[in-house]
């Protein structure tokens, strides 16, 4: 289905009935990443989809620019659109990021957030050359010993949140914790795919059944 809003010509599916759940998917990819989860949503959700600016079914005028403000304030007028005060939004990758994003700046608007493997766009980007250079040594045939025997060239950047000498407060970029009193500490982080998680999906069975 498509409905006209604002400059674009937004390209949206509605399954189920109850309150509403808004889920927007992830950068090269539409609403039909989450055709396998909308069926058991809707048992007991009224589930919005759409494809974003740029993606899909939804055309994408010359301006302005993609940028995560122009994300943001089009989902403002896809809830207004359809009348919607407050809903349950769920995003996966960059579409996470929006949802993130348009909670931070309107709250009221959001009763419940669920995100999958998103960052905030409001953080400092890090330096990924270290990843670039492990991944260009994979795709030569390089073994994990040498991979990790090799070090990387990149220079270690601050994390988004600047830590003082003073406080104790934690800063936490993709796992790892640091702070003025305490060693670092690592964990491993999940990286995002190109389709929905298998386990989101099979998650959603739980909130169904509410």
């Amino acid at each position: 289905m498509f409905k006209r809003i604002a400059d674009l010509n937004v390209h949206y599916e509605v399954q189920g009935e109850g309150a509403p759940l808004v889920l927007l998917h992830g950068g090269g990819s539409r609403a039909q990443t989450f055709e396998e989860m909308v069926p058991i949503l809707a048992k007991a959700w009224r589930v919005y989809t759409f494809d974003m600016r740029g993606f899909g079914d939804t055309e994408r005028p010359p301006e302005p620019k993609l940028s995560y403000d122009v994300w943001q304030a089009d989902l403002l007028r896809f809830l207004d659109a359809f009348g919607l005060e407050q809903v349950v939004l769920g995003g996966w990758s960059l579409g996470g990021a929006v949802a993130l994003n348009f909670t931070l700046e309107y709250p009221r608007r959001v009763s419940q957030l669920v995100i999958i493997g998103a960052m905030s766009p409001r953080l400092e980007v890090s330096d990924r050359s270290g990843f670039e250079q492990r991944r260009a040594l994979i795709e030569r045939g390089a073994t994990p010993a040498e991979i990790v025997a090799r070090p990387s060239s990149s220079p270690r950047r601050p994390s988004a949140r600047t830590v003082s000498s003073t406080s104790p407060m934690p800063s936490r970029r993709c796992g790892r914790s640091t702070s003025a009193t305490t060693p670092a500490t690592t964990s491993r982080c999940s990286r995002p795919t190109k389709t929905a998680p298998r386990s989101a999906i099979a998650s959603t069975r739980f909130a169904a059944r509410r």
